[in-house]
């Protein structure tokens, strides 16, 4: 490991995939909220997503400044690889200067 690639800002997020094979943002290894233990590999996409809409954390809420701001935002969201990712580029493409307001 060298200082130079250490250098720049970055988000952690953890992916893991659904048993339909999706790419999906999970940072807990059992879903929240559900009285069994379930894995995000025994579910399917639309399973997962209909979890994520009924405890909440479907979609980023407030205003992303910084990748700090992001990493926190990112590790409580339940989405599709592919949802964070169009939720990515609509940032991009506004100022980093300037406060943004996110929702997918």
């Amino acid at each position: 490991m060298t200082v130079s690639s250490l250098q720049g800002e970055y988000v952690h997020v953890v992916v893991q995939v659904t048993r339909d094979l999706c790419p999906v943002v999970a940072f807990d290894w059992h879903l929240p909220q559900v009285p069994f233990q379930v894995g995000i590999a025994d579910m399917t996409l639309a399973q997962y997503e209909s979890i994520a809409r009924s405890v909440g954390r479907h979609q980023v809420k407030g205003t992303i400044r910084t990748a700090t701001e992001w990493g926190k935002a990112v590790s409580t969201l339940m989405v599709s690889v592919d949802e964070l990712l169009k939720v990515c580029c609509k940032s991009a493409e506004k100022s980093w200067d300037a406060p943004t307001k996110i929702r997918s």
